[in-house]
C-alpha cells in the first residue's frame, strides 16, 4: 500500500465502528416495529372512524325516528283528545236519550194504565166450552157481591190469551170492561167489602182485582204480605194507583209507597201494643 500500514481490527473501509453499526441496526428494527405499530394503530383508527361514522348515521336516523315518533305521538294525543271529547258528547247524548226513553216509557205505562181503569179482572172462574162470559159476569156479580149489573153496563167481557190444552192449568182470568169508572168502582167497592170472606161461586174460588200493566201489577203484588197483615188486624185500607197504600192507625192517616217500610211499621206497632 502507499502508506505501508495495515487497517486495525474492528473498523471497516468506511471508517464506521461495529458498535455504531449495531446501534443503527437496532434503531432500524425499532423504527420498523414502530412503523408496524403505527400501521396497526392507523388501521384501528380507520375502524374507529368507520364505527363513529356508523354511530353518527345511526344517531341521525335515530334522531329522525324520534322526531317521527314525537310527531306521531302528538297526532295520537290530538286524536285521543278528539275521541275523549266525542265520548263525552256521546255519553251526554246517551243520558238524554235514556231519560227521554224513561219519560216515554212512563207516559206509555200511564196511558195504558189509564186505559185499563175501566177494567176489572176476575180470577178463578172455571172455563167451559161455549161460555157466555157477559151473562156469567152479570150473574156472578149479582150472586156474590149483591150488585145488580145490567148487561149494557159492560162494554166487553173476555179471557185474554189462547186457551190452554192442559186440563190441570188454572183458568184464564176474565177481563170485564165497564162503560164508566163509577160502574167499575161500584163493583170493586162491593168486592173490597167482602175482604173477610173467601168468595166462591159454583165451586170456583174467585177474586176481583184492578186491571193493570205487568209493571204496575208486580209493584202492587209486593204489598201482598202487608195486605194480609192489615186483614188480620181488621184494618180497612186502600191500595191506590199505582201502588200507594192508605190506612188509618190510631186516628192518624198513614201512607206508604214502600211495602217493606209498611210491614216494618205494622210489625213494630203490633209488638209495642203487646
Amino acid at each position: 500500500m502507499a502508506s505501508g500500514t495495515t487497517p486495525k481490527a474492528g473498523s471497516n473501509s468506511a471508517g464506521v465502528t461495529s458498535p455504531t453499526i449495531d446501534a443503527l441496526a437496532g434503531l432500524q428494527a425499532t423504527l420498523e416495529k414502530t412503523m408496524h405499530e403505527m400501521a396497526q394503530v392507523s388501521g384501528i383508527l380507520k375502524e374507529l372512524q368507520e364505527d363513529v361514522s356508523q354511530v353518527k348515521r345511526t344517531q341521525a336516523k335515530t334522531s329522525v325516528d324520534v322526531t317521527t315518533i314525537f310527531e306521531r305521538l302528538e297526532k295520537a294525543d290530538g286524536r285521543i283528545m278528539d275521541l275523549e271529547t266525542e265520548n263525552t258528547r256521546l255519553a251526554t247524548e246517551l243520558q238524554k236519550r235514556a231519560k227521554h226513553c224513561e219519560e216515554l216509557d212512563r207516559a206509555m205505562q200511564n196511558a195504558e194504565n189509564r186505559e185499563r181503569q175501566l177494567n176489572l179482572r176476575l180470577v178463578g172462574l172455571k172455563e167451559s166450552e161455549g161460555e157466555n162470559l157477559r151473562e156469567l159476569a152479570c150473574q156472578l156479580i149479582g150472586d156474590v157481591l149483591g150488585v145488580k149489573l145490567a148487561d149494557n153496563e159492560l162494554q166487553r167481557v173476555y179471557r185474554p190469551g189462547p186457551a190452554s190444552r192442559d186440563e190441570d192449568s188454572p183458568p184464564r182470568p176474565v177481563v170485564m170492561r165497564f162503560h164508566s169508572v163509577l160502574e167499575r168502582d161500584r163493583v170493586m167497592a162491593a168486592a173490597k167489602g167482602k175482604y173477610k170472606t173467601a168468595l166462591e161461586w159454583k165451586r170456583s174460588k174467585i177474586s176481583f182485582f184492578p186491571d193493570a200493566t205487568k209493571a204496575v201489577a208486580e209493584k202492587r203484588r209486593t204489598f201482598t204480605d202487608v195486605r194480609k197483615k192489615l186483614h188480620e188486624m181488621d184494618i180497612r185500607f186502600t191500595l191506590a194507583y199505582p201502588a200507594k197504600l192508605f190506612f188509618t192507625w190510631k186516628g192518624k192517616k198513614i201512607t206508604f209507597e214502600d211495602h217493606k217500610k209498611a210491614l216494618q211499621f205494622l210489625n213494630k206497632e203490633t209488638e209495642g201494643s203487646k
